[in-house]
C-alpha cells in the first residue's frame, strides 16, 4: 500500500492546531543521465518558432519552479501550480521519500514574468492536479481526492478525503488519475487512464456499490457529494476543455488524440475489455487524422522524424485548451491547442460540426521549439488572453523509464503583441451585478472566473446562515429574463454563459430546500425553449441541466412512471430536429426510470437519419442495454437504426438457454429490413457455442430470410430496382452463410476445433471466449 498522502505527523499536528510546525521539504534528486546538455532558461524562448506577431516570455524557471504538472487560476488572477517530485522511474514508480507541493505565482505588473511566489503546501505526495473552490483547494493525490481548507493562502486545517479508490498499482503508474477542472455544469471533472481499473467513490461506500472506472473522464458533485464515471475508454487522457456551447473535448495518446467528451459514451480502448457488460461496440476518435506515422508502431515514433514530424510530432498529447480569449487573432478562437510531448510543439485542430457531434481537422502547428528538453504538461489561457505552458523539462522516454530530472522546470507565456491586463482581473473587487455582466464577455477567462466567484459568494452566505438566500440567484435570473426581451428587430440570443452560471449557483440553492422557490430553479429554464432563441445548444443544455438532472433522485421524482412528463419526453424525442439534442437525450437515457426510458428510446430510435451517425447508434444502445429482453424486443418495431436492432438480437440471444421467449418474439417480427441485423446479432451472440436448442420460430424466420435474399439476388440479376445489399452481404458473412451456420448450431452442432479456436483468439470478444471455454 502506498504511504498516506499526508504524513501521519502532519495530520496529527493539523488536528491539534499545530500545522505551522512542518518538516523540512526534502531536497529533490536527479537520476536522469544528461545525455543532452540541459538548455539554460535564458536560451529557451529564443528557440521557439511562433507565427508572425507572437512572442514568448519566460514566466518562471528553476529553481522557482520544478516538475510542474498542473495549474489553475484564482479570483485575483494568480496562477497556482502543482509540482510533482514523487513521480519516479519504472523501477520504484514513486519515490515516497520526497514530497510534492503547490505554489502561487503573481505577475502584478503584467510583464510576462512573475514577481511574487508563495508556497501554499509542501507535504503532499503523488500529486497530479489541483483546483480551487468552496473555500479550499482540491488536490488529486491517488488513491484520494483531497479538499484542503484554506485561509490567507495557507491550509487552515487537515485535508478532507472526498473520494478514495483511485488505483495506485504498478500498471497505472503512468496513466494516473489527473486533470481536475470545473465544468460548465458546476461538477468537478477529472481524467484517468486504462492501465488498471479503479473503484472510486466517497469514503465508506462498499465495493459492491462502486462503479468500475478504467479510462476516460469522471466527475464529482461538490455539494451532493456524489461520484460518477462520465465516459469510458481511450488510453491516457491528459487534457480537456469546454467550447462556448458547453461541449467537452479531451486529448489522448496512441489510439487517437481528439475526443468529444460525451456523457455515457464508451470509447475505443488501447487494450483490455470495457468493464461494463453488453457494450458490444466502441465509439472511435473524433478527429479524421493522426499526429504520427501510423505505418509504424507508436513506440517507434518518439524521435519525431520523417512522416511523424510532418504529421504533427508524435502520439503523446499532454495538456489541452480551446482558445476563447481576446488576445490572439480571431482565426484562433475556438481552435483546439494541445502540446505534443515528443514533437516539442503545440498542435492545433479545428472543430467542424458533423452529425450529432464534431470532427477534428488538422491545422498547422502553432509552435515548435528546438529545445530537446521541452516537455509540456499543460496549456491554459490566462486573464489577458495570453497562453501559459507548463514545461516538465526532461529528455528521454515519456514515462521516465530512463530516469527523472527533478531540478528543472519552466513556465512560458505566449502572447500576440503586448496584451492589456483586464481591469476586472481581481474578482474580489467587483460587485455581484458586475460579475453577472461579465458572463457576456468575449474573454472566457473572465466569464469562468466571474462564475466561480459568484458561486463562492453564494456559498459564503450559506455557510454563515443556511436560512439566508444569496441575492446572486436573483441577479442571474434577472439577467436571463432581460436576455429574452426583444431588442427591436434583432432576435435575442440567450447567452449560454448565463445558463451555466445559474447552474453553478443552483448548487448552493439546492441546499436550501425550504427556499427553492426563491432560487434559480433550472427546471423553470426549460420554458426558454419557447423563446425566440430556442437554439440548438440552448435546447441541448436544458436537456442536460434542467429536464434530466444527473441526480437519480431528481429524475425519479420528475419522471416517475405514470407521471404526465413521461409521455412528454416521448413526444419530444420523436419530434427533436437537432441531432446534438438527441445526443443529449441518449446520454441521459440510463438515468431514467424504466417506463420513461422506453418511451424516450422509442422516439429516439425512430430517426432513420441517425443510422450512420458517428455517435448516436452506439449511444442509443448504451442507454437501453440494461432493459429486460422482453422490453428490448418491443423497441424493434419502431427502431430505424440497424445497429441497435443487431445489438438487441445479440443481447436476447445470449439469454437463449435461460429464456428463449424474447428471441422467438423477435424472430416473429422479422421482415426484409430486419433479417440481416437479427442474423448478425444472433451470430455474434453464439460465437463460441458448440450447440444450442433451436428456437421455435427459427425455421419460419430462416425460410423468410432465405426468400428475401433470393428475391434480392434475382432482382439484381435481371436489372430490377431491388434495394442495394447491406454492407454485410459484401463480406464472407452474408445472410445465407449466417443462416447455414446457425442451422448447424441448432442441429448437430459445430466442430470442437472451431470452438477451441475462438477460446484461444485474444482478439475475440471476451463473452464469446468465455462461452467457448465453457463449451
Amino acid at each position: 500500500m502506498p504511504r498516506p498522502v499526508y504524513s501521519l505527523l502532519t495530520l496529527a499536528l493539523a488536528t491539534f492546531g499545530l500545522s505551522e510546525i512542518r518538516a523540512e521539504f526534502p531536497t529533490p534528486t536527479n537520476n536522469q543521465p544528461e545525455t543532452v546538455p540541459l538548455t539554460t532558461p535564458d536560451k529557451t524562448v529564443g528557440m521557439m518558432h511562433l507565427p508572425p506577431g507572437f512572442k514568448a516570455t519566460l514566466f518562471a524557471s528553476e529553481p522557482d519552479i520544478q516538475q510542474p504538472i498542473a495549474m489553475t487560476w484564482d479570483e485575483k488572477g494568480r496562477l497556482w501550480v502543482a509540482e510533482n517530485y514523487t513521480y519516479s522511474d519504472g523501477k520504484e514508480r514513486f519515490d515516497l521519500k520526497l514530497k510534492d507541493r503547490i505554489l502561487i505565482f503573481e505577475d502584478t505588473k503584467n510583464t510576462g514574468h512573475f514577481d511574487k511566489r508563495t508556497v501554499f503546501a509542501d507535504d503532499l505526495q503523488m500529486l497530479t492536479s489541483i483546483e480551487r473552490g468552496f473555500g479550499g483547494v482540491y488536490a488529486l493525490c491517488p488513491p484520494h481526492l483531497l479538499w484542503i481548507p484554506t485561509k490567507d493562502d495557507t491550509p487552515s486545517g487537515p485535508p478532507v478525503v472526498l473520494l478514495d479508490g483511485f488505483s495506485t498499482t504498478a500498471a497505472s503508474r503512468h496513466t494516473f488519475a489527473n486533470g481536475l477542472k470545473w465544468g460548465p455544469d458546476g461538477w468537478l471533472y477529472g481524467r484517468i487512464g486504462i492501465s488498471s481499473t479503479s473503484w472510486i467513490d466517497v469514503p465508506g461506500t462498499p465495493q459492491e456499490k462502486r462503479q468500475p472506472t478504467a479510462g476516460g473522464i469522471w466527475r464529482y458533485h461538490p455539494t451532493r457529494k456524489i461520484y460518477e464515471p462520465y465516459c469510458h475508454g481511450t488510453t491516457n487522457p491528459w487534457g480537456m476543455d469546454w467550447d462556448e456551447d458547453g461541449e467537452m473535448f479531451f486529448i489522448n495518446t496512441v489510439i487517437g488524440h481528439l475526443w468529444h467528451g460525451i456523457q455515457g459514451a464508451h470509447f475505443e480502448r488501447m487494450h483490455g475489455e470495457d468493464p461494463y457488460p453488453h457494450i458490444y461496440g466502441l465509439i472511435q476518435q473524433h478527429a479524421d487524422h493522426y499526429h504520427w506515422d501510423t505505418g509504424k508502431k507508436w513506440s517507434e515514433t518518439r524521435d519525431s522524424t520523417g512522416l511523424t514530424d510532418t504529421l504533427g510530432g508524435g502520439h503523446a498529447h499532454v495538456g489541452m485548451m480551446i482558445y476563447q480569449g481576446t488576445n490572439f487573432p480571431k482565426e484562433y478562437r475556438g481552435k483546439v491547442f494541445t502540446t505534443n510531448l515528443h514533437g516539442h510543439r503545440v498542435n492545433i485542430d479545428r472543430l467542424d460540426r458533423e452529425g450529432s457531434g464534431y470532427v477534428g481537422k488538422h491545422e498547422p502547428d502553432f509552435m515548435k521549439t528546438d529545445d530537446p528538453w521541452f516537455r509540456a504538461t499543460e496549456i491554459q489561457q490566462g486573464p489577458d488572453g495570453g497562453v501559459y505552458i507548463l514545461d516538465w523539462s526532461d529528455i528521454g522516454e515519456c514515462h521516465e523509464a530512463d530516469g527523472v530530472h527533478r531540478t528543472s522546470g519552466r513556465i512560458y507565456k505566449i502572447t500576440y503583441g503586448d496584451p492589456v491586463k483586464p481591469k476586472e482581473t481581481d474578482m474580489t473587487k467587483l460587485s455581484d451585478e458586475e460579475l453577472v455582466k461579465l458572463q457576456l464577455s468575449d474573454n472566457e477567462w473572465l466569464v469562468r472566473m466571474a462564475r466561480w466567484e459568484l458561486r463562492e459568494r453564494a456559498w459564503s452566505v450559506y455557510q454563515s446562515d443556511p436560512r439566508i438566500m444569496s441575492p446572486i440567484g436573483t441577479h442571474l435570473l434577472q439577467a436571463l429574463t432581460d436576455s429574452m426581451q426583444p431588442k427591436g428587430p434583432v432576435v435575442p440570443r440567450i447567452p449560454l454563459s448565463l445558463v451555466f452560471s445559474a447552474r453553478y449557483v443552483e448548487q448552493v440553492s439546492e441546499l436550501q430546500k425550504a427556499n427553492m422557490d426563491k432560487g434559480v430553479g433550472l427546471m423553470s429554464l426549460h420554458q426558454m425553449t419557447a423563446a425566440p432563441d430556442a437554439s440548438e445548444y440552448l435546447g441541448a443544455n436544458l436537456i442536460r441541466f434542467g429536464i434530466l438532472d444527473a441526480a437519480a433522485t431528481d429524475v425519479a421524482r420528475n419522471f416517475a412512471d405514470g407521471n404526465a412528463n413521461v409521455q412528454m419526453i416521448g413526444d419530444m424525442t420523436r419530434a427533436e430536429t437537432f441531432a446534438s439534442a438527441r445526443l443529449k437525450w441518449a446520454s441521459v437515457l440510463p438515468l431514467l426510470p424504466m417506463k420513461a426510458k422506453i418511451i424516450a428510446a422509442r422516439g429516439l430510435l425512430s430517426h432513420p437519419e441517425d443510422a450512420t451517425d458517428h455517435n448516436l447508434p452506439l449511444m442509443y444502445w448504451y442507454g437501453i442495454r440494461d432493459l429486460p429482453p422482453t422490453e428490448l424486443v418491443k423497441l424493434v418495431k419502431d427502431c430505424r437504426i440497424p445497429l441497435v436492432t443487431q445489438f438487441i438480437a445479440r443481447r436476447i440471444t445470449e439469454e437463449i438457454d435461460k429464456d428463449p421467449a424474447p428471441l422467438n418474439a423477435l424472430l416473429g417480427l422479422a421482415n426484409t429490413d430486419l433479417d440481416t441485423p437479427i442474423l448478425t446479432g444472433m451470430t455474434d451472440a453464439l460465437k463460441g457455442w458448440r450447440k444450442a436448442k433451436k428456437p421455435e420460430a427459427w425455421d419460419a424466420f430462416a425460410k423468410l430470410a432465405e426468400r428475401s435474399v433470393d428475391t434480392l439476388v434475382r432482382n439484381q440479376a435481371t436489372g430490377g430496382e431491388a434495394a442495394k445489399p447491406n454492407e454485410a452481404d459484401k463480406s464472407t458473412r452474408t445472410p445465407l452463410t449466417m443462416i447455414r451456420d446457425l442451422n448447424v448450431l441448432f442441429g448437430d452442432g459445430r466442430a470442437l476445433d472451431e470452438v477451441r479456436a475462438i477460446a484461444l483468439d485474444d482478439k475475440a470478444a471476451l463473452e464469446n471466449r468465455r462461452a467457448a471455454l465453457h463449451t
